[in-house]
């Protein structure tokens, strides 16, 4: 009969201080071990790039038929030990191996930096020894704990129809001359893509004379009406949809729902609840990319000369010329309606006014409260749509080389963009599934794409397995929330500071979600990583290594994304009316 004092740690080992700060070198920011259930001996490597660990969803694993609510709140349980400050925790792949698919799958659990000194190892190894064993309980064997010192971020940091009406969208398509592809020219528009009222464009709070805080800044997810719930009209009024903690921040209560038309009755000389575009620091950083284009299409207009002289007989090279003539004129003419957006008063930048928002808290599904609606200003004059730019975008083109790599052309087919004549995608609803993809009978991983104003146009899988988040919340129990996880496709990171609010959807434009935050990891220094290409594509994928610098904040490995259909939900219980996405 064992004895009542045995020694719960016996055959673990705390990390040694190498293993510590290396055990997950590759990830973003190297974040921190603090336990792990796996006895295995950790190996010293003086040469960190060739054991890099990655992140790759979970993919074909026996642990997408066993998860349930059921085992993710004993989890939740487990995890509840004094001493203890946890983040968020989700089923992934880890490992440094080429081939995703060899990556083991782990529970791996974020905890929260304590307030003084470092974490105890005792209480984390307890509640990690604690969650595997009830791993165990359903059957998953090959599954070990690891715990990781990281916090959540929302993608939120502290456009334009003037503007639009100017675009050639013809600079972003494929040249018209044979065997030529300038991406240099195809990223002229991109310079001013966050100022443009279309999803994707940046949004910031609007200050109050005597407020000296740094006003939050996101990006606009997309745009709806509210009908009644007889399906009849409603006025014209549209709305744009995007992140609380965008719109709202921590000028209002945490906990105070907005709902118009009170809240503009109640905050009418508060501009804390007006939402703007076109601020000046999104104009300057269009400027000066603007001015960068001008010179570069100079330098490629006196290459393509000195090409063109020397090969009089080729007209390919003298269309080159006259193409890059233009575009310095096209850059110009950009950089003039610049001006005019830059001389634009507060009046013509407003955007709109937050009209509903509920307080933070947990919906009927799991999911995090954190979505604002903006009742958008002069409708009509803007022009608005749920149109996302996605041809001629580096990004994309990088996406598509990558899938011809790795696919057969029927399977690329079921990944085609079903985009107009200017590379444009619509965003809708139709044929929405009453579930996220991580609920439905099926666990499945999707291809997603998001355009954010910080990282412009990404593409990601989603995991077939959710993501569990806690946030503190005052003197309250804190908040346990559900949230779809998503990796990047090409490499790098899908989202960051600046991208919440953004739109994620698939490749027929159905839209997925609103991009919530993601992990990082403060103050700590990342390994130099050699990046690695994308070597197949199965429902794992590689997500490459980071590359924050010490002292900033990195980007995240992983992206939360609260489900559409969750927030439609909300929306209608919250506001009496039907959401129709335009």
């Amino acid at each position: 009969m064992a004895s009542s004092s045995a020694d719960p740690f016996e055959g673990f080992l705390k990390p040694s201080k190498d293993e510590e700060t290396y055990y997950f070198s590759g990830l973003a920011g190297s974040p921190r071990l603090i336990t792990k259930t796996s006895t295995t001996p950790w190996e010293t490597h003086t040469d960190t790039a060739s054991v890099a660990k990655r992140i790759s969803t979970v993919g074909d694993h026996h642990l997408v038929h066993k998860w349930c609510p059921e085992l993710r709140t004993g989890i939740v349980r487990a995890l509840s030990e004094p001493g203890l400050e946890w983040d968020c925790f989700y089923p992934i792949r880890i490992g440094s191996d080429a081939n995703p698919a060899k990556h083991p799958v782990v529970l791996l659990v974020c905890l929260l930096a304590p307030s003084q000194g470092p974490q105890p190892w005792e209480p984390a190894m307890l509640a990690a020894l604690r969650c595997r064993a009830l791993l165990r309980e359903y059957d998953v064997h090959d599954v070990e704990v690891e715990m990781k010192q990281s916090e959540f971020v929302p993608m939120a940091t502290s456009a334009s129809a003037t503007l639009a009406s100017y675009i050639d969208w013809a600079y972003s398509q494929p040249l018209p001359i044979a065997g030529t592809r300038d991406l240099d020219m195809a990223e002229i528009n991109g310079n001013v893509m966050t100022l443009l009222p279309f999803p994707g464009c940046r949004i910031e709070q609007e200050k109050g004379r005597n407020d000296e805080s740094k006003a939050a800044a996101g990006t606009m997810g997309l745009y709806l009406r509210l009908a009644h719930t007889d399906q009849s009209a409603s006025p014209g009024a549209i709305y744009g949809l995007t992140s609380r903690h965008v719109t709202v921040g921590k000028r209002v209560v945490v906990n105070q729902d907005l709902r118009s038309p009170s809240s503009r009755i109640i905050h009418d000389n508060d501009p804390s609840l007006r939402m703007l575009t076109s601020g000046p620091s999104c104009v300057y950083n269009a400027s000066t990319g603007l001015h960068s284009a001008g010179r570069l299409m100079k330098a490629l207009l006196r290459d393509s000369q000195l090409l063109s002289s020397n090969n009089p007989d080729d007209p390919h090279k003298s269309e080159l010329c006259d193409m890059h003539r233009a575009s310095i004129g096209y850059v110009e003419e950009l950089q003039d309606a610049l001006k005019q957006v830059e001389a634009a008063d507060t009046t013509q930048r407003t955007l709109g006014t937050v009209a509903y928002s509920p307080g933070h808290g947990i919906d009927n599904h799991g999911n995090f409260k954190d979505w604002a609606l903006v009742q958008m200003a002069d409708a009509d004059r803007r022009g608005l749509s749920n149109n996302v730019y996605m041809a001629g975008h580096t990004t994309y083109t990088m996406f598509r080389e990558e899938a011809a790599a790795v696919m057969e052309p029927s399977q690329l087919s079921s990944f085609a963009l079903n985009l107009d004549a200017d590379g444009f995608l619509q965003l809708h609803g139709r044929d929405m599934p009453p579930q996220p993809p991580f609920a439905g009978v099926d666990r499945t991983s999707h291809l997603v794409a998001k355009r954010g104003q910080t990282t412009s146009l990404r593409y990601g899988i989603t995991n077939e397995i959710e993501a569990v988040r806690r946030t503190p919340f005052g003197d309250e129990e804190p908040l346990v929330s559900l949230h779809l996880l998503v990796v990047d496709f090409v490499g790098g990171h899908f989202s960051q500071p600046g991208d919440s609010g953004s739109s994620v959807f698939d490749c027929s434009g159905r839209v997925i979600g609103i991009v919530d935050g993601g992990e990082k990891v403060p103050d700590v220094s990342s390994q130099q990583i050699l990046p690695e290409r994308l070597t197949q594509l199965t429902a794992s994928v590689i997500l490459d290594s980071g590359n924050a610098n010490p002292g900033e904040n990195p980007s995240p490995d992983v992206t939360f994304v609260s489900p559409i259909q969750w927030i439609l939900d909300d929306m209608r219980e919250f506001t009496g009316y039907e959401p129709e996405i335009m």
